[in-house]
């Protein structure tokens, strides 16, 4: 379950580390697998690169470390399941 002001780790490339939700879409609580958008609390070390905001629903990263659940393909979200290593 998250809600809005939770602190998130990321499992991606993006250089994020730590992050904290500033909005969820469709909904007052988000699961599994919802679209949220946060606020980089703390970049990984040597991140110097700007990040030029898109408003294209794509993640940022290009893969994702870790295993991910099997609700993305329930919801035919295949982008995130091609990024990632591990199906749950």
């Amino acid at each position: 379950m998250i809600q809005i002001q939770t602190k998130l780790k990321v499992n991606d490339n993006s250089g994020i580390k730590i992050g904290q939700c500033i909005k969820i879409y469709k909904s007052k609580v988000g699961k599994i697998g919802d679209t949220i958008l946060i606020s980089a609390k703390k970049l990984r070390l040597n991140q110097k690169k700007k990040v030029k905001i898109i408003k294209v629903n794509k993640p940022l990263g290009t893969r994702i470390f870790g295993p991910i659940t099997s609700e993305f393909r329930k919801q035919k979200n295949f982008k995130i399941l091609s990024l990632s290593s591990n199906i749950l």
